[in-house]
């Protein structure tokens, strides 16, 4: 909006692929959202999840959007039988975002999530701050970092963890040879992904991470991506 492209947007778009300009915002209303691991005893039709999303693009160089989200009853509602008889706390998250391709093959991107409640326990608290980066060298070999820094609190123990991946992505069958975000989502089919994971923080002892997920051992990893 306001920029004056009016590109037309419809349901199947995915990573803002276009290079539009302008300010742009999605409202949702949805079931629970139980594909994510903060909530959990969820049943369709239980309850419902709230989402509103503001977002400013300036071609491929720059994306940024802030989002804010509910999911009631995290945890289930009184009548679910693993829910302890009561309507559990509601999940909710902040969310900025910023991205930007440019270089003709480099991408940066920083998120930063702020939830509460998570599976509904009250006061159950994760903040998570992401940075990711890769450059493209050719249509094959795109070398790649990312750095996770999360914290957390649950029932008064507050914990740290931290996962570096340093990594590799080697593109078998390249869409094409462009290098615009579009072309480069396309090239994902038959991709090779090697990582190494370095994990920091409060791995071990006593007081474990114990926030949602994460690596608490060093480790490789190796995917093979057959279509995206």
């Amino acid at each position: 909006m306001f920029l004056g492209n009016n590109v037309k947007v419809h349901g199947f778009d995915m990573g803002h692929e276009r290079p539009w300009k302008g300010f742009g915002y999605d409202i949702m209303i949805a079931n629970q959202a139980n594909r994510s691991g903060a909530v959990i005893n969820s049943t369709v039709g239980d309850a419902n999840s709230y989402v509103a999303r503001l977002m400013f693009d300036y071609t491929e160089l720059l994306h940024t959007e802030i989002s804010y989200a509910i999911s009631e009853n995290a945890g289930g509602i009184a009548s679910h039988p693993n829910s302890g008889g009561v309507d559990t706390e509601d999940y909710k998250s902040l969310n900025f975002g910023i991205d930007s391709h440019f270089l003709d093959g480099a991408n940066v991107k920083f998120e930063y999530y702020d939830s509460e409640n998570l599976q509904g326990e009250k006061g159950w608290d994760e903040s998570t701050m992401a940075f990711t980066a890769t450059y493209a060298f050719n249509n094959y070999i795109e070398p790649a970092f990312k750095h996770i820094q999360g914290s957390a609190e649950r029932g008064g123990v507050s914990t740290k963890l931290g996962n570096t991946y340093v990594g590799l992505n080697l593109y078998i069958s390249p869409f094409d040879g462009k290098m615009d975000r579009s072309s480069k989502r396309k090239r994902n089919a038959h991709r090779m992904q090697f990582d190494y994971v370095i994990a920091s923080g409060d791995t071990e002892g006593a007081n474990q991470w114990n926030g949602l997920k994460g690596y608490k051992d060093d480790g490789f990893l190796l995917q093979y991506q057959l279509q995206f």
